[in-house]
């Protein structure tokens, strides 16, 4: 199953990171826009809705890639502008982040903290990790899991990205490891987690933008 997963989804249509008409910013003020205000974009972990206008302000929102630049995207385009891997989040908040994996937040850690920003109240954090928000995680441990499937190494300028809930596994090319305990492959994880709902407006997303129909791939947080 793996293997037709990674040959249906192996061509999508790539969109610049930045510059010319369409890019990754202006898909995200579509496909991230607040329903209730078409002029405002919903931000990940902060779950705040923020003026689309204000992308790159101080006090506004930039581009947040789920799995980290730095756990081998390397700024290298298909994969570092892949829109299921981006969102948009609070300028202060994706640096807080910065490239911490995925993990239920360690309450007894010297650096626990809740919540992990004055901006993104429902999220937690501590030395090496960082818990979103529960209504998102589900969406993220999707995102994490199509990138693991997209991306096998098997074309030109494309990385092979495997996902684990082994930190020790994070190595350097050719095989590029990304973090999600409670998400990762060999786990249960979060099935049971979601409402119908949120599968709904999840796998939706990328069809909102381009009208072609999204994979789903659902995962647990356990």
């Amino acid at each position: 199953m793996r293997s037709a997963l990674h040959q249906i989804i192996n061509d999508h249509r790539v969109i610049p990171y930045s510059g010319g008409a369409t890019d990754v910013t202006a898909a995200l003020k579509i496909l991230d826009q607040d329903p209730n205000n078409t002029n405002n974009v919903i931000l990940i972990y902060s779950g705040r809705s923020d003026p689309a206008a204000k992308f790159n302000a101080a006090d506004g929102w930039n581009r947040e890639h789920l799995w980290c630049n730095s756990y081998g995207l390397d700024s290298i385009e298909p994969a570092y502008s892949d829109l299921f891997n981006l969102r948009p989040e609070d300028v202060n908040v994706n640096s807080a982040r910065g490239n911490k994996y995925y993990d239920t937040s360690n309450t007894n850690d010297a650096n626990y903290a809740n919540p992990a920003t004055p901006e993104a109240l429902l999220a937690t954090t501590d030395t090496d990790s960082w818990e979103p928000p529960e209504a998102v995680k589900g969406a993220i441990a999707r995102s994490l899991f199509y990138m693991d499937v997209r991306y096998e190494g098997d074309r030109l300028n494309e990385q092979d990205l495997k996902l684990t809930d082994t930190t020790s596994q994070i190595t350097a090319a050719p095989t590029l490891w990304a973090v999600c305990r409670h998400c990762s492959p060999g786990t249960r994880a979060i099935q049971s987690m979601m409402p119908n709902a949120d599968v709904m407006t999840s796998s939706s997303r990328i069809t909102k933008a381009t009208g072609i129909p999204s994979l789903i791939i659902l995962s647990g947080w356990s």
